[in-house]
């Protein structure tokens, strides 16, 4: 499974199947887990040892809800709050036109090779969509983050005095520290 620093995980030693000790994922490393548990547990599992068994344990990983709660809130707060409206915004007529001005050159030279990311830059810098969020979105590996990362660039570059406010979303951390 997916586990994550802060995890809670069920231990029961095969010996003593009554007692069930509740852990905590300290670190994941790249072949294991670093595990937090009571010294109970230690105490019991290093007496198995000492005695000459090699003890064996079942574990039960646990998901862990918080995120999926704040989901679900998100969700609710947008209907109760009148969050459509900031999502999905209607054009008013007191909505300035797009900025056509010409961006700065190409930060990331793989963009001057693909028109479609070009456009979608174009797109965001210029606001051609009003007050409404972009949705970058397709398979994995055809450009979606070199895309974000131009257009994040390419607003700070042609924002006067460089003020531009921008928030920028991704569905896990390391997809936001690849973005950073």
């Amino acid at each position: 499974p997916s586990v994550a620093r802060g995890d809670k995980v069920h231990v029961r030693l095969q010996e003593d199947k009554t007692v069930t000790y509740e852990g905590i994922i300290h670190e994941v490393q790249k072949n294991g887990l670093v595990l937090g548990f009571h010294r109970k547990f230690k105490e019991e599992y290093t007496k198995l040892t000492d005695s000459g068994v090699k003890p064996k344990v079942d574990v039960r990983f646990t998901v862990n809800r918080f995120p999926i709660l704040n989901m679900h809130r998100a969700l609710s707060l947008v209907t109760t709050q009148n969050g459509f409206s900031i999502l999905f915004p209607k054009q008013s007529e007191s909505d300035p036109a797009p900025n056509t001005s010409d961006l700065k050159p190409w930060v990331n030279p793989l963009i001057k090779q693909n028109p479609e990311q070009q456009l979608a830059v174009k797109q965001i810098v210029n606001k051609t969509s009003g007050h409404a969020p972009y949705l970058v979105f397709g398979p994995p590996g055809t450009g979606k983050t070199v895309t974000i990362v131009e257009a994040i660039v390419q607003v700070w570059l042609t924002t006067e005095n460089r003020r531009a406010k921008q928030l920028v979303c991704a569905p896990s951390n390391a997809a936001c520290n690849l973005i950073t």
